[in-house]
């Protein structure tokens, strides 16, 4: 007997074009594909740190019936929400909204949707609230770049759009990953499992390490027994942070997002190295960002490796 299919939980990102073709915005359409809800079920939660997901006066929900009455719950300051169905459901849900970029700010967490040189950047965890469970799913990512000039690319961290990108999974696999969108630049452009992302013209020291990014992961990689592939890619984003105060990462499943600021010139190379190597560690060492606390073990091991790893790999 075979078993049921698995739900899907589906996020299309349409970008909004200012002028110079400048990225000023995502419509957001999620469509969730699992059993009826219940009136009064929870339907989605966004992260309580979240500034970007979408508010009860700002997000239409629809299902096979038309249009489905929400609530939220729990919105005050970090908290997040949760958004409550007023009826119970049929079929496919829709939730249509829209999510801004965030201004660096040191209140703000540095997971936020930024704007970047003309394109936008930041994770799930700031802008797709998503269903509170545990259950396997078929997530997809699609984007819509049908109306966007052709120097327009979008790049989630299991795979490179428009075209559809499915990862099963949990559906934190879409909160805990990076979106880009925008003139991407991309090193090297002829692996499919493995990518280093920007915007713009590079400071030179960042240069240097775009350079041998590829070589110092696939050394990382091999120390762990982990070769990437095209189910199990790995890449790396960076983002300018402008005169706000960034210099470090974070990161999230299979990838990292590394700020910088104006003042990064003065930064030492090791520093920087070292940075990119403690980061680019979260794959294999400590929980994930969307975990309560932190393993100190394994925030101990990381800076240990952190040293290591750049002079046992020669970099």
């Amino acid at each position: 007997m075979s078993s049921p299919a698995l739900p899907v939980f589906k996020v299309l990102i349409t970008p909004r074009l200012a002028l110079r073709n400048i990225i000023e915005g995502l419509d957001i359409v999620l469509t969730i594909v699992s059993s009826p809800l219940e009136a009064g079920s929870s339907l989605v939660f966004s992260h309580p740190q979240s500034h970007q997901a979408c508010l009860e006066n700002e997000v239409s929900v629809f299902d096979d019936q038309g249009g489905v009455p929400v609530v939220h719950q729990n919105i005050e300051k970090d908290l997040g929400f949760n958004l409550v169905v007023g009826r119970q459901t049929s079929g496919e849900i829709k939730l249509h909204y829209s999510a801004f970029p965030a201004e660096p700010s040191s209140d703000h967490p540095a997971f936020d949707l930024r704007s970047d040189q003309g394109g936008i950047l930041g994770s799930g965890l700031s802008f797709i609230p998503a269903p509170s469970t545990g259950t396997m799913y078929r997530n997809i990512v699609e984007w819509n770049l049908g109306e966007t000039p052709i120097e327009i690319r979008a790049v989630w961290t299991f795979g490179e759009g428009p075209t559809p990108v499915e990862k099963t999974g949990p559906v934190s696999i879409l909160l805990d990953s990076v979106y880009m969108i925008g003139p991407i630049h991309s090193s090297p452009s002829t692996v499919d499992y493995y990518g280093y992302y920007w915007f713009g013209a590079l400071p030179s020291n960042i240069e240097v390490i775009k350079d041998e990014h590829h070589a110092f992961f696939m050394k990382a990689s091999e120390f762990f027994e982990d070769r990437p592939s095209a189910s199990n890619p790995y890449r790396s984003f960076v983002r300018r942070n402008g005169s706000s105060r960034s210099f470090g990462g974070n990161g999230f499943i299979r990838s990292q997002i590394f700020d910088y600021d104006d003042h990064v010139a003065q930064a030492e190379d090791y520093d920087l190295i070292r940075r990119v190597a403690y980061e680019m560690l979260n794959n294999w060492l400590g929980p994930s960002i969307t975990e309560d606390g932190i393993d100190w073990l394994y925030e101990g091991i990381k800076n240990c490796l952190s040293i290591f790893f750049p002079f046992r790999f020669k970099f």
